[in-house]
């Protein structure tokens, strides 16, 4: 019984000082965050615009595949049409 309160009673003599000494360190990691947060932000900003280029390269060479093949299509469809 003695020895826990005399636990707590050394924790709570303790604890302020422990708390002005890992103040710094607590800053430092919070800081680290921040900066990795910015950091995943700009990434993620990058990766998505390279998404939509490849995206919008894409769709352009579906639609010039698309007509070209309708061009082919009716130009081979001419070339064999019956004469009238």
């Amino acid at each position: 019984m003695w020895s826990s309160r005399a636990f707590y009673y050394g924790l709570g003599v303790a604890t302020p000082y422990l708390f002005r000494q890992l103040r710094p360190l607590a800053k430092a990691v919070f800081k680290g965050g921040l900066v990795a947060a910015g950091h995943a932000q700009k990434l993620l900003a990058e990766a998505r615009e390279n998404i939509q280029d490849i995206a919008a390269e894409a769709s352009e060479e579906v639609v010039t595949r698309a007509e070209t093949v309708t061009a082919t299509v009716v130009t081979a469809e001419a070339a064999h049409a019956p004469a009238t």
